[in-house]
């Protein structure tokens, strides 16, 4: 029985691994994720505005966290009937996003949203790897609390995948709005660092 529940263990971790690996490779094959980038952009957008805290007076600091607008657009975007607020958040993204497009030149930017989206997935992978460790570790105590551990262990690992996948979109988002293009000059100079 107890083999049973560690190939069961595994069947979970082996279908995130087929998924993870699975948005890798499709990334890599493409040359550009721009279509998938706006995606991003735009669910973002819908779970901001669905929050408990769109309501409250952080939900400034929170989209400013994520989409660097200036005031002025801020306060266009405050002054829009509330039936509209969510298209209008959606339009001044777009043309944040423009704008990022025409500062860094398509060519960079098809490039600096694969690199951020490659290095947040690893990252992201890299955590999922740990949090499930410890889900496994600690799952075995459900049984004392009545439960079946591996039906358990199935239903949190959903979450943890999940979590996975929305970190995923916030995190690209926000640091593709906050990357900043460097200087073609700077490329060529050699970085100092304790080994230079």
């Amino acid at each position: 029985d107890q083999r049973k529940n560690v190939v069961q263990y595994d069947d979970v971790m082996n279908r995130h691994r087929k998924a993870v690996y699975a948005m890798r490779r499709e990334i890599l094959l493409q040359t550009s994720i721009k279509s998938r980038v706006k995606e991003f952009i735009h669910e973002e957008i819908t779970k901001l505005v669905a929050s408990p805290e769109s309501t409250t007076d952080k939900f400034e600091a929170i989209i400013k966290e994520v989409f660097p607008f200036d005031e002025a657009t801020l306060d266009r975007l405050f002054d829009s009937e509330p039936s509209k607020f969510e298209a209008a958040f959606k339009t001044e993204a777009d043309e944040l996003y423009d704008a990022r497009e025409l500062t860094f030149t398509e060519e960079i930017m098809r490039k600096v949203e694969r690199d951020v989206y490659l290095q947040i997935l690893d990252n992201l992978w890299m955590q999922h790897l740990e949090n499930m460790d410890h889900l496994r570790e600690g799952i075995h105590w459900l049984s004392v609390g009545q439960r079946d551990p591996l039906v358990e262990y199935r239903r949190q690992s959903q979450v943890l995948f999940a979590a996975l996948q929305e970190n995923l979109r916030h995190e690209v988002v926000r640091a593709l709005f906050s990357a900043e293009p460097v200087d073609p000059d700077d490329l060529d100079e050699p970085v100092e660092t304790d080994l230079t």
